[in-house]
């Protein structure tokens, strides 16, 4: 595959119609990067028609700034369009490409996250990969600053992850997690290098949970240095006590490979102190939202819990 420069994003989805539609739009805003995979699990709630309607509008409506360069390349696209009745699926096996618009296309692949993310990562063109959750969100300094990063030669980078509840327990969880920034031991890379990250192997697929923390291992194994980027990148979290605990406790059964081939690193990220640690040096903003913070805690008990019964 011709190498190219530019950021190829990456985003598996699983029916997530709800959140695709916010994190295109986030993305269309600012600039387009030189492409945009959208790796589908078989969804059955529409994902992929709103990832298409999303980039017809985009196009048609001209409600997004594009360069007259692209702005030429899509309107020679929707007059093709208009030529075509119908398109057929390119079937090769499992996978298959469904549609490929202009610098957006829309993959088919299972069964877990591992997978599709490597997917998209194998006929990806850009010099470094942006992996993305359908429930993230874009601010508009991010795609930018990870340019500049890619124009230094950076080989991988963390971001700023700022979760984001709509709920009492979306808060709940989001005030945990915004007390892990900057811990390089809960933290992973989700920009990397392409010709680095098919040198590792890509995510390690028979992992359905740490497949993130293993990839960073590998890179820490490597020798690659990880940067921070500063601009941050919005998470919103699920709303409802029983899909984030059904979530977690999935994860949480799941863990067990990842810790088996990463014992070491596992039992850091899993000791309690560690956390109460975290939790201690941000106790300033827990004692602002006692609430939440009651709320999580009862959650960490009842997935640590369930982690320990699922290991006797």
């Amino acid at each position: 595959m011709k190498q190219s420069t530019g950021i190829t994003i990456i985003i598996p989805t699983k029916n997530e119609r709800k959140n695709l539609g916010r994190l295109l739009k986030s993305i269309l805003q600012k600039r387009l990067p030189r492409e945009v995979i959208v790796v589908d699990n078989h969804s059955t709630d529409g994902t992929i028609q709103v990832a298409k309607r999303m980039w017809n509008d985009a196009t048609k409506k001209g409600g997004y700034k594009f360069s007259p360069r692209t702005q030429a390349r899509l309107s020679a696209w929707l007059v093709s369009q208009k030529r075509k009745k119908s398109e057929t699926p390119d079937r090769r096996g499992k996978e298959y490409i469904v549609t490929d618009l202009p610098q957006l296309t829309l993959l088919s692949k299972g069964p877990e996250r591992s997978a599709q993310r490597n997917a998209g990562a194998r006929i990806a063109k850009g010099s470094h990969l942006l992996f993305l959750d359908a429930d993230m969100e874009m601010t508009p300094t991010l795609l930018p600053e990870l340019q500049l990063l890619a124009k230094k030669g950076v080989k991988a980078a963390n971001l700023k992850e700022l979760a984001v509840g709509h709920d009492f327990w979306g808060k709940a969880i989001a005030l945990e997690r915004n007390c892990y920034w900057g811990d390089p031991i809960l933290e992973a890379p989700r920009f990397i290098e392409a010709k680095l990250f098919r040198h590792l192997g890509g995510y390690d697929s028979s992992l359905i949970a740490g497949e993130d923390w293993d990839l960073a291992e590998r890179l820490n194994q490597n020798g690659t240095p990880v940067v921070y980027a500063k601009s941050p990148l919005l998470h919103h979290e699920a709303m409802g006590f029983l899909p984030n605990i059904r979530r977690k406790w999935y994860y949480t059964h799941h863990i067990r490979r990842y810790a088996r081939k990463n014992p070491g690193r596992f039992l850091k990220q899993s000791a309690p102190r560690m956390r109460l640690n975290r939790y201690w040096e941000n106790r300033r903003m827990l004692l602002r939202y006692p609430l939440y913070t009651l709320a999580f805690l009862l959650m960490k008990v009842l997935i640590y819990g369930r982690f320990r019964l699922s290991n006797k």
